[in-house]
């Protein structure tokens, strides 16, 4: 098919119509410039793989796809399919010469703004055309909404009011193992590892009543029975009469990193080799006790213990005897 030259950087917008019926294709753009050859830019295609090569080769950026349900390489439904996998964020309008409710059901389904069937009004062709790009361009803060949905590293939930789960993504399966067919109609109590008692979670829902949100850890259990740390954010969503009508929870799986700060707690406070604790957890606890004894009057009594002899077992037998000796001694 012979193309009209294309300027990339045009603000009219540009058609890329894929049809391999010449006297259709020839048809459809007679129709597109019925109002003037200068409405639209159009490329004509002959198939996917001709429509793939044509935008990249001239790094085209189309406004929108007329689209041929069947094609060399594709055929019905999964045209659509292939089409936005080519072309995400393009709006498609499909053409089919078939009087197929399903199958164009289907395509609407698989994301198409719209369709035509072939021999329509050059009227309706642009009518559909025009409204296919201003509801992309209306829906384009929705789409990448959906978009950090799908992808955030971090797991999101969403419920309704009467906290039944609405909405999970990956992250939330990554975290949980809970699909999201596993928990849509649940309540957050799928999670509940009863490691927290009722007054945490009265606490909870009186700070989101009162300031709207919610921060904190919270230790839930996975699908496989395992106990993961998560650090969460809790906001409600209120409707223009101020009503909650939703819940939206974002958490962060922080299991290792809390069991690595345990551990650097612990090895602070206690001795590496025996595990008892040690000069500073013994410094800070006998100033509780000062302060306990001086408050109360009762007496305290500090007894020291010593190894004697110890220093000929290293000298002997070596460090490594006299460590186990002194694990065994305590």
């Amino acid at each position: 098919m012979k193309q009209a030259v294309v300027d990339a950087e045009s603000p009219v917008p540009l058609i890329l119509v894929i049809e391999d019926e010449p006297g259709d294709a020839q048809l459809i753009r007679l129709q597109l410039e019925e109002q003037g050859a200068q409405a639209y830019q159009i490329v004509l295609a002959v198939s996917l793989k001709d429509a793939e090569t044509q935008v990249k080769q001239h790094k085209l950026v189309p406004n929108a796809i007329l689209l041929d349900l069947n094609l060399p390489d594709s055929t019905g439904v999964a045209t659509v399919r292939r089409c936005y996998q080519l072309f995400p964020d393009v709006p498609v309008v499909v053409l089919t010469g078939l009087d197929d409710q399903a199958a164009t059901e289907a395509a609407i389904e698989a994301g198409a703004e719209d369709y035509l069937s072939k021999g329509s009004e050059g009227r309706w062709i642009r009518k559909a055309i025009r409204y296919a790009i201003l509801r992309h361009e209306r829906d384009a803060s929705e789409r990448l909404a959906m978009a950090v949905f799908r992808h955030a590293r971090e797991a999101i939930m969403i419920t309704d009011a009467e906290q039944q789960i609405l909405q999970v993504n990956a992250a939330f399966s990554e975290i949980t193992g809970y699909s999201a067919d596993d928990v849509i109609g649940c309540t957050p109590a799928i999670l509940n590892s009863g490691h927290h008692s009722a007054d945490f979670f009265d606490q909870m829902f009186a700070t989101l009543a009162s300031k709207g949100s919610w921060e904190g850890e919270i230790w839930n259990r996975r699908k496989d029975g395992s106990l993961v740390v998560e650090t969460m954010n809790i906001s409600a969503v209120h409707d223009a009469l101020g009503q909650v009508v939703q819940y939206v929870a974002l958490f962060s799986d922080i299991t290792q990193k809390k069991a690595a700060q345990d551990k650097v707690n612990y090895l602070a406070y206690h001795d590496a080799l025996t595990n008892l604790p040690n000069r500073t957890l013994f410094m800070d606890r006998f100033q509780q006790a000062l302060v306990s004894v001086r408050r109360t009057q009762s007496p305290l009594t500090l007894a020291f213990l010593d190894l004697d002899g110890f220093k000929a077992v290293n000298d002997t037998h070596g460090h490594a005897a006299g460590d186990f000796f002194i694990r065994s001694a305590v």
